[in-house]
Formats: C-alpha cells, sequence, structure tokens
C-alpha cells in the first residue's frame, strides 16, 4: 500500500513537473511571438513617422510658397487638400500601429488574443510595407507638382524679361539722345530744312512716349511682382503684362534700331542743295521753258537719285519721301501794271502788294514749279524704287521772297545768285 503510494506520488511530481515545464515553454513562445509581433510593429512605425515627416515637410513647402507669394491661392487650395488627405490616412496607420502595440503591452493579453495578432499583424505590417513603397513615390510626385506649380521660377524668368526691358530701354534713351543732337546741329548748320526737323520731332516725340510709357509699367511691374500678395492673386495677369512688355521692347528691338538708324542717317545724308535758276529763266521767271526742260531735268536728276538711293536702303520700312523747295527772289522792283505784276498779284488775290509781297509770290512760284518738276522726275523713275507701295511722297513748297539765300554773302538788290531755289530731301519711318 505505501509502495502504491509512493509510485503515485512520483507520479504526480512528474506530471506536475511536465506541466510546468510545458507552461514554461507556452510562455516562452507566447513572449517571442509578442516580441516579435511589437518588433514588426516598431519598424512599421518608424516608416510611418518617415512619410509623417516628408508630409510635414510639404506641409511647410506649401506654406511657404503662399506666404512669399510663390503659390497661386487655387494652387495651394489644391496642394493643401491633397497633403491633408495623405496626412489623414498616415495619422490614421500610425494610430492603428500604435493600438496594436498597446493590445500587445502584456503577455496575458498577447495570450488571448493570440490568433487575432496572428492574422492581423503580419497583414498591417505588410499593408505598411507596400504603401510605403507606394506612398514615397506618391510624395516624391507631389514634391515635384509642388515645386513645378510654384512661381518661382515663373517669377525669376519675369524679373529677367524686366531687367532686359530697362537696359533695351536705356540704350534707346542714348539712342534718340543722340539722334537730337544730330538733329539741332544740323538744322543749326542750315543744312536741313525745318519742316523736315519738324517732321523727325514728331516721330522722336512718339518714340519718347513710348519709352517713358513702358519704363512706368516695368517700374509697376517689377513692384508688383516684389509683392507676394499682390503677385500671388494677379499672377495670370501679370503674365501676360510682362510679356506684353517683352513683345514691345524685347523681341523688336532689332526692329526700333533699324528705324532709329534709318532718322539719324536721315539727318545726315539728306542734306541742304542750292540750284542756281539763271540758266533757266532771267529776272521776274518762275517757269522752265519746255526748250530747256531735258536740261533742267539732268541738272535736278542726282538729287531725285540720291533720295532713290537712301530709301532703297530701308525698303523694308513703310516710310515717308519728302521734298522741300524754297523759292527765292532778288529785290527788284516788279513794274506796276505789267504782266508780272498782274499774274501776281492775282495770284496773291491782292490788288496793291508792296514790292515785298510780290517778290514772295514771285518766289513761291518758283518753288512750286520746280516742285513740279521732282514730282515728274520721280515719277519717271519710280521703277528705281524698291518696295514702292510702302513709300508715301509729298512736296512741300516755300517762298522765301527777299531773304538772302545765305547771310554770309553780300548780294546786290537785283544779283541773280538770289534767283535760286534751296532743295532738302528727307526718307523718315512713318512712325
Amino acid at each position: 500500500m505505501k509502495k502504491i503510494i509512493l509510485v503515485n506520488l512520483m507520479a504526480f511530481a512528474i506530471m506536475q513537473s511536465q506541466a510546468q515545464s510545458s507552461n514554461e515553454s507556452s510562455n516562452d513562445f507566447f513572449k517571442s511571438s509578442q516580441n516579435r509581433f511589437v518588433e514588426s510593429l516598431t519598424q512599421s512605425e518608424g516608416k510611418l513617422n518617415e512619410q509623417a515627416s516628408k508630409i510635414a515637410s510639404l506641409v511647410q513647402l506649401n506654406n511657404d510658397l503662399k506666404a512669399n507669394g510663390d503659390m497661386t491661392p487655387e494652387k495651394f487650395q489644391i496642394f493643401d487638400s491633397l497633403i491633408i488627405l495623405e496626412k489623414n490616412k498616415n495619422e490614421a496607420l500610425i494610430t492603428k500601429a500604435k493600438d496594436l502595440k498597446k493590445s500587445l503591452s502584456t503577455l496575458s493579453k498577447t495570450k488571448r488574443n493570440f490568433t487575432k495578432f496572428l492574422k492581423e499583424v503580419p497583414v498591417f505590417t505588410s499593408q505598411v510595407a507596400k504603401e510605403n513603397y507606394d506612398k514615397q513615390l506618391d510624395l516624391v510626385k507631389i514634391e515635384k507638382q509642388l515645386r513645378g506649380s510654384s512661381l518661382v521660377v515663373e517669377k525669376k524668368v519675369l524679373k529677367v524679361m524686366l531687367a532686359d526691358a530697362g537696359k533695351q530701354q536705356e540704350v534707346e534713351v542714348k539712342k534718340i539722345d543722340n539722334i537730337k543732337e544730330v538733329k539741332d546741329n544740323v538744322l543749326k548748320a542750315g543744312i536741313q530744312d525745318k519742316a523736315i526737323i519738324e517732321s523727325a520731332d514728331i516721330r522722336l516725340q512718339a518714340y519718347v512716349k513710348k519709352l517713358e510709357d513702358n519704363a512706368k509699367e516695368i517700374k509697376d511691374l517689377e513692384a508688383t511682382i516684389a509683392n507676394p500678395e499682390e503677385y500671388s492673386k494677379n499672377s495670370a495677369s501679370i503674365k501676360v503684362r510682362v510679356l506684353v512688355i517683352d513683345s514691345l521692347v524685347n523681341k523688336t528691338a532689332e526692329s526700333r534700331a533699324y528705324t532709329l538708324k534709318m532718322l539719324e542717317e536721315s539727318m545726315k545724308k539728306s542734306t541742304k542743295t542750292l540750284f542756281n535758276l539763271a540758266a533757266f529763266f532771267g529776272p521776274g521767271g518762275y517757269s522752265i521753258p519746255e526748250d530747256k526742260m531735258d536740261k533742267a531735268r539732268a541738272y535736278f536728276s542726282p538729287l531725285v537719285d540720291s533720295l532713290i538711293k537712301f530709301s532703297n536702303n530701308y525698303a523694308q520700312l513703310p516710310r515717308t519721301a519728302t521734298v522741300v523747295v524754297n523759292g527765292y527772289a532778288d529785290a527788284s522792283k516788279i513794274t506796276k501794271g505789267s504782266p508780272l505784276y498782274k499774274e501776281l498779284a492775282t495770284f496773291l488775290k491782292n490788288t496793291d502788294p508792296s514790292k515785298e509781297q510780290l517778290n514772295v509770290a514771285l518766289s513761291t512760284l518758283r518753288a512750286e514749279k520746280l516742285s513740279d518738276l521732282f514730282s515728274r522726275l520721280i515719277k519717271e523713275k519710280s521703277t528705281s524704287f524698291v518696295a514702292l507701295p510702302k513709300i508715301i511722297f509729298e512736296n512741300i513748297e516755300v517762298g522765301r521772297g527777299e531773304e538772302l539765300p545765305d547771310p554770309k554773302i553780300k548780294y546786290k538788290d537785283n544779283d541773280e545768285r538770289r534767283r535760286i531755289v534751296a532743295v532738302f530731301w528727307s526718307v523718315l519711318p512713318n512712325s
């Protein structure tokens, strides 16, 4: 009996030892599993935190671009919504990782929910691993789009355009100042007619007005671009305005330089030419006789040839060719009642004109007759003009009467050197 009890006690001890050993083995298994689950979740959480940091940097970038005026409000809202969506997804996964780790905080919880963890943790970590790769691509794409939508590069380009326009304006201001100096010098020297100078002035004033308008617009645009809030709100319209300035100033600079060169050369080359008319008519005459017309053509043709040559050098431009004829008369008295007196009085519509008035009329008729001859010569030589449809022709006739053709010369009252015409020509751009 005692022997049986001892055997039973020994068996119970063995069973108890085996059970304890089995229980310890089970605890080790669950403890190991718990550690593996927590480690996997910690790794996933680390990846999610990296993504959270990247998302935070995108939020900051978007906010900075808006604050600096480098992002339109519309684009900011689009990217803000997109980034917040990614942020919410990422935060949800981080929360789930933390909740799972919390559920694994004790061995008893691990044992109790082991089957659930065995299924859920691997699925979650696999999801994070897959989404981590896809998410990185998505975040890189968002950043690329964000930077691509930034107005920084656009503003830089626009600033360069405006800076180039400003420099071009300075070049043209200097050029116009130089042309003005040339113009003033030729007028002062008496080698260019006042009417032609005034025509050149009108064109130069138009250029100056454009320069002033452009300078104001450039200044306004530079100030607007420097204002973050204003630029971000109105970037589209501002960009259009800069492109207009770029077109008006930068892209047409070569064309304007060509036009300004024409203006300057016209002032220098179209100089005063004096023609003595004594060979064609004597005192009191103003019409060239038909028998002397061939001689007159040969006499005056070189001036027309010079005009044609200069005009052809600038055939690309619409232009105006002007011939100014100033007629002069000597101070001889015209006998009252004579045929010439009657003609001139009729021309003046004055029944009792003075000697001076008569000579003004005579010089005017001389200028008109010679101007008619120049018109005929230009018409005869019209085929020599390049791009003839682009040319406007104008003649200006002025009777100077008894004015002295050259104040430096001492003339007699009936000096034939006073029976002359002074001819000026110019070819100016139409605008």
